[in-house]
């Protein structure tokens, strides 16, 4: 199973799409409490996970062996608010990343972009 965090962000769709039609097991995480899954998502197994609630983490990475994460805030939301960067993309990064290891997980793709 594979799980890719950073709810359905631009990059997350694309990688989402190839390894579902690759036959790959996907998990699909997102933090947002409203949202919906487009159709072409409908064999992902989709979870709610909060980079700053251990817990959540710890399920979401339950039975995978590769986690992508792709969930940040953006630089404009980093240059606004810079502490609640730390703690979503440093601490939350950390956080996931623990969870992972806690559960076995084998590989930890981490994506970073600047702008």
């Amino acid at each position: 199973m594979v799980l890719i965090t950073g709810g359905l962000g631009y990059l997350w769709a694309r990688i989402a799409k190839y390894l579902l039609e690759s036959g790959y097991d996907v998990r699909l995480s997102t933090s947002r409490k409203d949202f919906i899954i487009p159709a072409e998502f409908s064999g992902a197994n989709i979870v709610s996970m909060d980079l700053s609630d251990s817990t959540s983490l710890t399920n979401g990475c339950s039975g995978v062996s590769t986690v992508i994460h792709l969930a940040a805030l953006n630089a404009q939301a980093c240059a606004k608010d810079p502490e609640q960067a730390l703690l979503v993309n440093g601490l939350g990064t950390l956080k996931l990343l623990r969870a992972a290891t806690d559960q076995g997980v084998n590989n930890f793709i981490y994506f970073s972009t600047a702008g």
